[in-house]
């Protein structure tokens, strides 16, 4: 237990965060990476001086699912689950 106040030195103001995308196995996956890393950039609150990147994470039973990467600064941490959220319902709409 802790007794007295921690500071952390390795806070640099950023988070990064995931989400899984599945796709079917017919699915082009370049075309949907692309896609994919398109549509979040335009998601507000995603940095893009460091932009997402998409990456086939595993091959499921029905599909292929692909993690998807991003940035985010953490000063805004209340709406970080919202861009979590908005950046994976947005990937839907583009398709």
């Amino acid at each position: 237990m802790l007794t007295s106040k921690v500071t952390n030195l390795t806070q640099n103001g950023l988070i990064r965060m995931d989400f899984i995308v599945g796709i079917d196995y017919n699915d082009n996956i370049k075309d949907a990476i692309d896609l994919i890393e398109s549509t979040a950039l335009q998601v507000e609150g995603v940095l893009q001086e460091e932009p997402p990147y998409a990456t086939v994470d595993e091959l499921g039973t029905s599909t292929v699912n692909i993690k998807v990467f991003f940035w985010a600064e953490t000063n805004e941490r209340c709406g970080t689950p919202e861009r979590k959220y908005y950046a994976g319902r947005n990937k839907s709409a583009a398709g």
